[in-house]
């Protein structure tokens, strides 16, 4: 975790999860007037971005996206 400089009187944290099979690192982020909430909150972020980034190389959620993408200006980047 680490401390971001920022010119406000709130905390602004980074926390990283660790590198998923695929070597990927994802890091959340928070910013929080309550110290005791940004930490919580940043690896939060950071532990969900780690589970659901390697879901478009599963064939089948790729499939779904590309069924049921909400809005047509969305890329189709995933495909099967």
């Amino acid at each position: 975790m680490v401390q971001l400089a920022n010119d406000f009187r709130v905390l602004a944290l980074t926390a990283g999860a660790p590198r998923t099979p695929e070597g990927w690192l994802k890091y959340g982020f928070a910013v929080r007037a309550d110290p005791e909430e940004a930490p919580p909150k940043a690896f939060a972020e950071a532990y969900t971005l780690q589970k659901t980034s390697h879901m478009p190389d599963n064939p089948a959620v790729a499939r779904f996206w590309e069924q049921n993408r909400p809005c047509p200006l969305i890329p189709r980047t995933m495909a099967s």
